[in-house]
């Protein structure tokens, strides 16, 4: 499934797996050249972490999985929704990162967790670029401000998809293009 409805839940699904991650700040990055499979952007999620909650809060997010066989898109979809929670639980705020994932192919995780506690993840193939990776989360972050100004409409979410995100639909198309 490639769409998601605005308070659908496009990480939904019933299995779960682990991955090695290797995390490197953004300034180590190197630029991989490689033929690319499939689409540039697999996932975008926007949550919330300030450690009140068991795991992060997902405000929305996009996945993109149509090059993948049918069977492995559940468990994708799961492992999409565990990468972002735990590198966002994990982030040190007000520092951008990216983590390489090469258990299930070869894939980069940018993600970052403002101060305030609102978080963006990324995740694409490898050869996506890391200034482009970091754009895309810094415009996720300017239309969240324009849309939320108050803290007060999200601040204390503690349930999935209950901060509306119309615009990581958008965000995610725009990512998708960036990278050609």
């Amino acid at each position: 499934m490639s769409s998601s409805e605005p308070g659908v839940n496009p990480y939904a699904a019933t299995s779960t797996s682990t991955s090695s991650v290797t995390a490197t700040t953004s300034e180590e990055t190197e630029e991989p050249a490689g033929k690319v499979v499939g689409p540039p952007c697999l996932s975008l999620a926007m949550l919330r972490w300030n450690g009140d909650t068991k795991d992060p809060v997902l405000f929305g997010g996009k996945v993109n999985l149509d090059d993948f066989p049918k069977l492995q898109q559940g468990g994708l979809r799961q492992f999409l929704k565990m990468i972002s929670r735990a590198v966002v639980k994990n982030a040190k705020p007000d520092t951008r990162n990216m983590a390489e994932i090469r258990k299930f192919g070869d894939y980069r995780v940018f993600y970052y967790l403002r101060g305030d506690g609102v978080g963006a993840v990324l995740v694409t193939q490898n050869t996506y670029k890391a200034r482009v990776g970091f754009n895309v989360i810094a415009d996720l972050f300017n239309r969240f401000d324009a849309l939320y100004p108050n803290q007060e409409a999200w601040r204390h979410c503690v349930r999935d998809m209950r901060v509306k995100c119309p615009f990581v639909n958008n965000a995610f198309a725009r990512a998708q293009k960036a990278s050609l």
